[in-house]
C-alpha cells in the first residue's frame, strides 16, 4: 500500500495539482475547523481524495493502459473545478455557526436513559420484522456469515414493488444503530453506556459481515467523530485514536472484500486450505476518476448526452415503487449499460456509480457539472449547519455528525439511498421534540433542565 506513492511523480501534472489542491483545502479546513462549515469542508476535501486520487496511484497501470494522458488531465481539470467551487461556495454561501454547537449540552443533565429506552423499543420492533423476512434465523441475522445476499433488509439489486418499504426499514434500522455509540458516547450515567456498548456488540457487527463497507461507515463514523468532538483528548491521542483505527479498518476491509460474495465463515476455512498465503487482495470500488474518465469519453463521442439534471431528477424519485410508477427513471442506465452492458433479460449487469464529479458532468458538462455538484455539497453543509438554531441540542448535534458521516458516502454519488437515514432521523427527532416538548428556539433561555 505504501508503495503506491512513488507512482505520483509519473502522474499528470494536473493530478499533482489536483492532489496538492486537495492537500491544503484540507489542511486550511482543519485550521478554521473552530467553524461548522470549515469541519464539513474538511470532511468532503479528504472524501474527494480518497475518491478521486488513491486509485490511480493505487491501479497505476489499470489508467496507463486505458487512458490517454489527455484524458486523464481532463478528469483531474473537472476535478480541480469542483474543489474550487465549493471552497468558494462555502466561504461565501455557509454562515459562521461555531463547531462548539456539537457540545451545546450539558452531559450531567442528559436524560440519556430516556433516548436509549425510545432506541431500544424501535430497534426491536425493526428487528423484529427484519428477522421475520428471514424466517426467524436470528443468528443469521446478526451475524450474517453466509455472504451479503443473505443478510437482514436484503432485497433485489433493481428493486420492486415493496423494494422501498424493505429500503425504509433499513435505514431506520442504520441509523438507529449509529445512535447507540452516540449516546453511549454522551452519557455519564455507566449503566446506559454498558447498555448502548451492548447494543452496538449486538448489532455493529452485522455491517462488517455483511460485506456493506458504506453502511458500516455510517453506522460507526458518527461515533467515531463524536468521540474526537465530546472526549477531551489531545491533539496526540486522537491521532493515536485515529492512526490505529484506520489500520483495523483497512484490514477488516480487505477481508470485507474477499469474502462477502462466499461469506465471511470462508476465510477461517481456507485459511487452513493454503499451503502458502493466498494472492494479495486489494481495495475494489475506488475507481471514480476511472468512472469519470469514461464518462468524458462517452460524452465526446456522442454515445451518452448531457442530461440537463435528469440524472439528479432520477436519483430524488427513485423511492416511488415501480408498482406506483412502471416507467420510473432508472438513474445512470446508459453509463451502466455502455460500461457493462445488459443481460438476457435486457437489464442492466450492474448499476455503476459515476462518481460525485462525474454525476456533475453527467448532468450538466465537463465544466458546469462539477460546479453544480460543489452547489449541491455546499446547499447540504448550510442546512445542516442551521439544524441547532433550534430543537433538542443532543439530538441534532447526533443529526449533525451522522450527516457528517454521511459524506464520504456521497463520493461515490449524490443520492437520497445515502440521505435517508438522515431525512428519517430528522423526521424523528421533530416528532420526537414534539412529544417530549423539547423543541425550543436557539434564543428561548431554559428554565428547566433539559429533557433529552
Amino acid at each position: 500500500m505504501i508503495e503506491m506513492f512513488s507512482n505520483i511523480p509519473s502522474q499528470p501534472m494536473l493530478y499533482q495539482m489536483g492532489l496538492f489542491l486537495t492537500v491544503a483545502l484540507a489542511v486550511e479546513s482543519l485550521v478554521r475547523i473552530r467553524y461548522l462549515k470549515w469541519a464539513f469542508g474538511s470532511l468532503a476535501f479528504c472524501t474527494i481524495g480518497l475518491w478521486y486520487f488513491i486509485d490511480p496511484i493505487y491501479r497505476a497501470e489499470e489508467y496507463t493502459s486505458r487512458f490517454s494522458v489527455d484524458e486523464q488531465s481532463a478528469a483531474y481539470a473537472q476535478v480541480i473545478v469542483f474543489l474550487l467551487a465549493l471552497r468558494l461556495s462555502l466561504e461565501t454561501f455557509v454562515g459562521r455557526t461555531r463547531s462548539s454547537v456539537l457540545r451545546g449540552f450539558d452531559p450531567n443533565i442528559f436524560a440519556s436513559q430516556r433516548v436509549a429506552k425510545a432506541l431500544i423499543t424501535l430497534w426491536a420492533v425493526l428487528f423484529f420484522i427484519g428477522v421475520a423476512r428471514m424466517d426467524f434465523r436470528v443468528l443469521d441475522a446478526l451475524f450474517p456469515v453466509s455472504g451479503r445476499w443473505d443478510r437482514l433488509w436484503a432485497r433485489p439489486r433493481f428493486g420492486g414493488s415493496t423494494a422501498f418499504l424493505v429500503s425504509v426499514g433499513e435505514y431506520s434500522y442504520q441509523i438507529i444503530c449509529a445512535g447507540f455509540g452516540l449516546v453511549a458516547v454522551a452519557t455519564r450515567k455507566r449503566r446506559v453506556r454498558s447498555l448502548m456498548i451492548i447494543m452496538m456488540l449486538i448489532t455493529w457487527p452485522m455491517f462488517l459481515l455483511s460485506g456493506t463497507r458504506h453502511h458500516l461507515l455510517a453506522v460507526g463514523l458518527p461515533t467515531v467523530l463524536a468521540i474526537l468532538v465530546l472526549k477531551q483528548w489531545s491533539r496526540a491521542k486522537q491521532i493515536s485514536f485515529l492512526l490505529i483505527l484506520g489500520l483495523i479498518l483497512n484490514t477488516a476491509f480487505l477481508i470485507v472484500i474477499q469474502y462477502r460474495n462466499s461469506g465471511i465463515s470462508n476465510f477461517f476455512e481456507e485459511r487452513y486450505a493454503y499451503e502458502e498465503e493466498p494472492a494479495e487482495t486489494k481495495h475494489l470500488g475506488l475507481n471514480m476518476p476511472m468512472e469519470l474518465m469514461y464518462l468524458q469519453t462517452y460524452q465526446e463521442n456522442g454515445d451518452i448526452a448531457i442530461e440537463w439534471g435528469y440524472n439528479y431528477f432520477a436519483h430524488v424519485v427513485n423511492f416511488v415503487p415501480r408498482a406506483v410508477w412502471a416507467d420510473k427513471p432508472f438513474p445512470g442506465e446508459e453509463f451502466s449499460d455502455l460500461r457493462v452492458g445488459r443481460n438476457y433479460r435486457g437489464d442492466v449487469n450492474a448499476t455503476i456509480s459515476h462518481g460525485i464529479v462525474g454525476q456533475g458532468v453527467t448532468n450538466f458538462g465537463p465544466w458546469l457539472g462539477p460546479i453544480a455538484a460543489a452547489l449541491i455539497i455546499c446547499s447540504l453543509t448550510g442546512w445542516t449547519c442551521q439544524l441547532t438554531s433550534h430543537g433538542n441540542p443532543f439530538l441534532r448535534a447526533c443529526l449533525i455528525l451522522v450527516v457528517m458521516g454521511k459524506i464520504p458516502n456521497l463520493g461515490r454519488d449524490l443520492t437520497l439511498f445515502a440521505a435517508w437515514p438522515v431525512i428519517f432521523g430528522y423526521a424523528g427527532i421533530v416528532f420526537y421534540e414534539k412529544q417530549t416538548g423539547t423543541k425550543r428556539n436557539a434564543t428561548s433561555k431554559r428554565k428547566t433542565p433539559q429533557a433529552s
